[in-house]
Formats: C-alpha cells, sequence, structure tokens
C-alpha cells in the first residue's frame, strides 16, 4: 500500500503503523510505502481516519496555516 497523504500518514504513525519506505519525489514531497499490511487492514485505516476527530485536527491546522499566507 502506498500514499501521498501526509495526514493519512501522520494517522497512521499516531496508530503505531510506521511507512517501510519513502520515496522523496520533490522538495518536501514523498511517497509513503506500508508493504506490510493487507488491502483489509489499509481500507479499516482509511475508513478510520475519514471518521475521526484527527482529520477534524488535521483540517483546523490547514485553515492555521493559510493565516499566515
Amino acid at each position: 500500500m502506498e500514499t501521498k497523504n501526509v495526514k493519512f500518514v501522520a494517522f497512521l504513525r499516531f496508530k503505531g503503523v510506521h511507512a517501510d519506505k519513502v520515496e522523496k519525489y520533490a522538495r518536501g514531497k514523498a511517497k509513503y510505502i506500508f508493504s506490510d499490511l493487507t488491502q483489509t487492514a489499509w481500507d479499516g485505516f482509511k475508513q478510520e481516519f475519514d471518521r475521526s476527530d484527527f482529520i477534524t485536527y488535521a483540517q483546523c491546522l490547514d485553515s492555521v496555516i493559510d493565516l499566515a499566507y
């Protein structure tokens, strides 16, 4: 499984799941690869993330950062 969504990667890290490989493709941009997760586990984490307070926090963080621009 792989993703470029840093908010989802942070959520996984919070859950104790760490990327096995990180492929940088631009300054500050990377693809995170999780080779030990099954599709079922991946889908479960995605659903949990979508319904969590963590995503609300991430959206609030984006709003605060936007105030600086």
